[in-house]
């Protein structure tokens, strides 16, 4: 006799209900958060790496002092370090806009995201 197991996915509204669809049988759930974040990820690393639960990414506010009179080539720094770079915060206001090549200036915070080691490798190279 051949039995097909269906494989049940269902979806949460928040973390906490994760729990409880899992134990009325959920083979796989999905939160809002969950997914929603993973996008936002994809879209800041401008990857199509996949995050999942056991995937442990950082979002690091530092200062770049090796950076400071530079524009952030940010596929060098990804291809340095693993490392990138998301914004650059000055006088409390973001500057998301890379690409139009603002000079980091003394002062300036660097938001980086990636992995331990990543962060790690940036500091090392840049801060």
């Amino acid at each position: 006799m051949y039995l097909h197991k269906t494989k049940i996915i269902a979806r949460s509204n928040d973390e906490l209900g994760s729990g409880k669809l899992f134990r009325a049988g959920a083979d796989y759930v999905l939160s809002i958060s969950t997914v929603s974040g993973g996008m936002l990820f994809s879209s800041l690393v401008e990857s199509d790496f996949t995050l999942s639960a056991d995937t442990t990414y950082e979002v690091v506010r530092t200062k770049a002092r090796k950076l400071t009179g530079s524009t952030p080539n940010t596929k060098k720094i990804k291809q340095d370090t693993g490392a990138t770079i998301i914004a650059i915060e000055r006088n409390g206001d973001f500057i998301i806009d890379l690409d139009a090549g603002p000079d980091i200036e003394n002062g300036d915070k660097i938001i980086v995201v990636g992995s331990d080691n990543t962060i790690n490798q940036f500091r090392k190279y840049y801060c």
